[in-house]
């Protein structure tokens, strides 16, 4: 037993040495983070005083070519005036060409012809003048064109570089928030183990909670690799590893263990799916909406499906419940005829804490109508995945009023994961029952030739009647589960979709058949 406990506390010592690894890791990490945002700001503050520079420096030209085209216009007054002049010269020279000569024809010729030698000599002269003038100012009005363009061009470059700036210190920010409300969960998971506990004690006192049974055969090497230092390994992500210690021997018969992973490291876990941020144009729309605070703190208070379908009704699988058939007392008193259950991984812009606002992707096959007018009064139950191979956890975010907004853009589509793109193209071709391919519908939603329906979520109050009765219900005994009989679920079917549409569609059902329709 000493020697067990030795290395339970080796195997508790090391991940507290890896625990500490990661944490410099992660300061360091922020550390670089905070240096490129300052770096960041600093390029965008010399872009804003660049583009300052490049504003005044336009001004200043609109002003000299204003300046230009208003001293153009009163030469080209007085230039028509003297060409006027310089036309009626000409005239009268030409008229004076036909006027007898005088008496003295020699002296009359000799004197016309000096006026006409000095006439066209000053009209010549005049001419190339103008003509001189015409070209230069042509030219600076070109060169003036041409510097006007080529600043109006690096004033656009300096605003697109700006907004990508802009966008990258947004995105920048967004991830180093998600960084550390994950590293404060990931701690707060690490604290509520502790690292000293005896054999007797490690299992009641420990976050993991394991159920033993007898082993028939002897560990396989799949199972070895899972040990470490007598300690089970009962997740690993990178060089993170959950450790479980050994449960104790009883007569001499080993146990194999059947952990769960404590409720802050499920939550640090389930937070990964709800990292993708909300575009800043549909964030700014919520930013408009008031928040409704709570008046209790449920943050932390989680339910099972089935505890819904029993205490309000409805069936355990779809998104949209609606409880008309099997309504229950409860559900009368708080007047619910529907209720929502959006899963998280499956609608990442969802709202995760109560009074909050947010999205979720609704309007495939049968659900292509709905809430296209604004529906008031829904309850709205958040799935969170606890951990592989369990049942969701649903928390309670208040009273909703749900309706439809404009699909999801191409670049908004393309900001979430793969993971999710993969997933939803699947769940289009079950729901909508499209004959083409998976890879052919994600490639029509890459395109912006398929959109994502979108529902925007809008709290408006909280039932505090209705979560004091489901966290009582959740509090008291479980009764042992009855059978599912066909009334129940014929029950179910008629909540999901009233007579009238199952007789337009015999053979399609509401209910979903996997996690993968749970949008």
């Amino acid at each position: 037993m000493r020697t067990k406990l030795r290395e339970a506390e080796e195997g508790l010592a090391r991940a507290k040495s890896e625990y500490l690894h990661m944490k410099d890791q992660s300061d360091s990490h922020l550390q670089r983070k905070d240096e490129e945002l300052q770096r960041k700001n600093t390029e965008i503050a010399a872009l804003a005083l660049l583009k300052d520079k490049l504003e005044e420096a336009n001004s200043t030209l609109m002003n000299e070519k204003q300046s230009l085209e208003d001293e153009f216009k009163s030469n080209k007054t007085i230039w028509q005036k003297q060409l006027a002049e310089l036309e009626s010269l000409h005239d009268k020279h030409q008229e004076g060409k036909s006027v007898p000569l005088a008496q003295n024809p020699e002296l009359d010729a000799d004197r016309d012809l000096r006026r006409r030698n000095s006439t066209d000599l000053e009209l010549q002269e005049k001419l190339a003048a103008l003509s001189q003038e015409i070209e230069s100012l042509k030219s600076s009005a070109a060169a003036d064109n041409q510097e006007k363009d080529a600043l109006r061009e690096e004033l656009s470059s300096t605003h697109e570089k700006l907004r990508k700036a802009n966008e990258t210190n947004q995105l920048l920010l967004d991830k180093n928030r998600t960084l550390s409300q994950n590293l404060t969960k990931f701690k707060k998971g690490l604290k509520s183990r502790p690292l000293r506990d005896t054999p007797s004690t490690a299992t009641s006192q420990h976050n993991v909670t394991s159920t033993s049974t007898p082993a028939k055969q002897k560990p396989t090497s799949a199972e070895s690799n899972k040990q470490e230092s007598g300690c089970t390994i009962i997740k690993e992500k990178g060089s993170r590893k959950f450790l479980c210690p050994p449960p104790p021997h009883t007569n001499g018969t080993s146990t194999k263990s059947k952990a769960v992973l404590s409720q802050p490291v499920m939550q640090s876990v389930s937070a990964c799916y709800s990292s993708t941020p909300i575009p800043e144009a549909r964030r700014r729309t919520l930013a408009q909406l008031t928040d409704y605070i709570p008046d209790v703190d449920c943050t932390d208070v989680t339910f099972r499906r089935a505890l819904l379908a029993s205490s309000i009704g409805g069936s355990i699988q779809s998104l949209i419940v609606r409880v008309t058939q099997s309504q229950t007392a409860l559900a009368k008193t708080h007047d619910i005829s529907m209720y929502l259950c959006p899963a998280l991984e499956l609608n990442p812009w969802c709202p995760t804490t109560p009074g909050k606002h947010g999205y979720m992707f609704v309007g495939l096959g049968q659900e292509e109508k709905t809430f296209m007018e604004p529906h008031v009064g829904l309850n709205v139950f958040l799935g969170k995945t606890r951990s592989h191979g369990k049942p969701k956890e649903y928390c309670y975010l208040g009273v909703y009023t749900a309706v439809r907004v404009n699909g999801l853009s191409v670049d908004e589509w393309n900001s979430l994961s793969d993971e999710f793109k993969i997933i939803y193209s699947n769940t289009t071709k079950e729901k909508n029952k499209d004959p083409r391919t998976v890879e052919v519908i994600r490639a029509a939603y890459d395109a912006g030739g398929l959109s994502v329906p979108c529902v925007r979520l809008q709290c408006t109050g909280f039932n505090e009647g209705l979560y004091n009765v489901l966290l009582a219900a959740r509090s008291a005994p479980s009764p042992p589960r009855p059978d599912r009989t066909a009334e129940k679920r014929r029950r179910d079917d008629e909540d999901d979709y009233p007579a009238q549409s199952r007789r337009s569609a015999p053979h399609e059902t509401n209910v979903a058949v996997g996690p993968k329709d749970k949008l």
